[in-house]
């Protein structure tokens, strides 16, 4: 004997309950332009609440805002690599944030729904690349635009917390909060230069909350990544650009 009823299940109490719940904590996140669960028209990935690729959404659109304002170059190619335990998992949902953190300043809108038409729309090529090989960290993040004989990479990797940190920007190896307002200098490596940095922020009230240095080789070239408290001024960034041994100077915003 068979007994037959309609499907009731989402009309329990109970059901109801976390229906509104689920809506209560959905509905703010998706205003704020941030990954929401279930979603019914963004292209096919899956979203996580835990996990490698989880943890990373933040510091793949931070990546994507930092290049953003860092290229000096309208870029026609994307190659993203997924290294260590991130290959193991679908990395769609990390390109949805890098593109979207890349595209939002050409772009009136760029959301997860959007970022890949947006992405073709610019005549942006993108490649998706597996490095499981890789063991400086136990997974990491990293991309490389290109264009116009050009080239930029950055990768970042995400610690416990989770602590997004950007870790690689072109030849320079780093550990970086990627948070706050930053610059972004290049100059050539040999004595002194830390100290022109230092008292041409100073001179000008701009406080230092973080400093990190790094170099390709010995004598070449260095990046210095500088975070300051407040703002830093149009006129600071360009009296630095005109320093003796600056080869490039970048204000960026994440």
């Amino acid at each position: 004997q068979v007994v037959m009823s309609p499907h009731v299940g989402a009309s329990t109490t109970e059901a109801q309950i976390r229906i509104a719940e689920s809506i209560a904590t959905q509905t703010p996140r998706a205003l704020r332009g941030e990954v929401v669960d279930y979603p019914v028209n963004m292209p096919s990935v899956q979203v996580l609440s835990s996990g490698p690729v989880a943890s990373y959404v933040s510091l793949a659109e931070k990546l994507g805002v930092f290049s953003s304002q860092y290229v000096d170059f309208i870029p026609t190619h994307l190659e993203i690599k997924y290294r260590g335990k991130l290959a193991e998992h679908d990395g769609t949902l990390l390109r949805l944030c890098f593109l979207k953190g890349l595209l939002q300043s050409r772009k009136n809108f760029v959301s997860y729904v959007n970022a890949d038409q947006q992405a073709e729309n610019v005549g942006l090529h993108i490649e998706e690349t597996d490095d499981p090989g890789f063991t400086d960290y136990e997974s990491a993040l990293k991309c490389t635009l290109a264009g116009a004989g050009k080239k930029f990479a950055i990768g970042g990797v995400v610690f416990s917390g989770p602590h997004p940190r950007i870790t690689l920007i072109n030849s320079f190896v780093c550990e970086f909060e990627a948070e706050g307002t930053i610059l972004v200098s290049t100059n050539q490596d040999r004595p002194g230069m830390v100290g022109i940095l230092g008292t041409c922020l100073g001179k000008n009230g701009v406080n230092i909350d973080q400093f990190q240095l790094s170099r390709n080789t010995r004598g070449g070239e260095a990046l210095a990544l500088i975070r300051v408290d407040d703002d830093l001024p149009k006129s600071v960034v360009e009296e630095i650009r005109k320093k003796e041994g600056i080869t490039s100077v970048s204000k960026i915003v994440l």
